[in-house]
């Protein structure tokens, strides 16, 4: 019994001594040579492989197609110690244009740190963004107009024109009653003019925000996205109209109305006689089905009663002054 058990263990010291020996490195930027791994499953082989840049070694008894899973740049071996990193992870590695901020795509070479980034190009400000990343697309655009990924070398160029940004009228709390001719240059595309006002003084400028917090920070605010569209148009109101609500004839042209804003123009119209005159935001096909002698106008006090119409409202002017009159008799 005692000769069976030294046999045993002496076969144990044999293939503990036969067994394959690998290096061994689980993640390592560079090849790992004081690390060393005896194997100790049947059938073992060194492999080494890379996975996300960084160099994996030791023993395995997987297969390389299974390692494939897990690695890239596989390779297997079966003699000890032959699993060293002869390839160089750089060769593996994006090689991305790089500029944090240029006027133009960049001829500038960056080296990604290892194989889990891309590389980007983008907009911001007006100005190219280009480099490696392991960000994806949709936390880019927050950050980025016009952005492109891709995962070839060289592959993020940006060869499209720069969206230009517009240029507005600016001014900050500032007399409504004086012309303002300062203007400003919108960071880039993605910003828009605006103009109100607040506490009776006048602020324009650019802004990106689209939702209703400017709404309730001015009043009359408006926003729009032409160059110098903010013009000032709505501290003071609008045109000045005459203003008259179904009235005589000898009563027209003597009442005023300042208009909420220059988006309202001057009109004047009768019905059955009756003179209508004020400011309105109406398209003509819509006055001319509610009002006859239709004016409209764009400028201060324009829509005067024409004389063109004296004759046919004294006419009717006559006739329901005699109606009345009969009405009264009758009575």
């Amino acid at each position: 019994m005692r000769i069976l058990k030294l046999f045993l263990i002496l076969n144990h010291l044999i293939a503990l001594y036969s067994c394959l020996k690998c290096l061994k490195c689980n993640g390592c930027s560079t090849n790992s040579l004081g690390s060393l791994e005896t194997c100790t499953e049947a059938n073992s082989q060194c492999f080494k492989g890379i996975q996300f840049g960084f160099v994996y070694q030791g023993c395995t008894a997987l297969s390389a197609f299974q390692l494939a899973s897990f690695y890239t740049n596989i390779q297997m071996c079966s003699s000890d110690y032959c699993n060293k990193n002869t390839q160089s992870i750089s060769e593996n590695k994006l090689k991305c244009f790089y500029c944090l901020g240029c006027s133009t795509s960049s001829s500038n070479i960056l080296e990604c740190p290892n194989l889990s980034y891309t590389c980007y190009s983008g907009i911001k400000s007006g100005k190219v963004y280009q480099g490696c990343t392991n960000l994806n697309y949709d936390n880019l655009s927050t950050m980025y107009s016009n952005v492109k990924l891709c995962s070839t070398n060289y592959c993020n160029e940006y060869n499209q024109v720069i969206p230009l940004s517009l240029t507005c009228y600016s001014c900050q709390g500032c007399d409504p009653n004086v012309i303002n001719r300062r203007t400003e240059k919108c960071p880039d595309e993605s910003y828009n003019c605006f103009n109100g006002n607040l506490n009776g003084l006048l602020y324009q400028g650019c802004s990106q925000d689209m939702s209703n917090s400017l709404v309730y920070n001015y009043k009359n605010f408006q926003i729009c996205s032409e160059n110098l569209c903010n013009m000032n148009s709505f501290s003071q109101g609008g045109l000045s109209c005459f203003s008259c609500t179904g009235c005589m004839s000898y009563d027209a042209n003597k009442k005023k109305e300042i208009c909420k804003d220059f988006s309202y123009r001057c009109f004047t119209g009768t019905v059955q006689g009756f003179t209508h005159q004020g400011c309105t935001k109406w398209v003509d096909s819509s006055l001319s089905a509610a009002y006859k002698n239709v004016k409209t106008c764009n400028q201060n006090l324009c829509n005067t009663f024409s004389v063109l119409n004296v004759s046919q409202i004294k006419k009717h002017n006559f006739f329901l002054s005699l109606a009345i009159l009969l009405y009264i008799i009758i009575s």
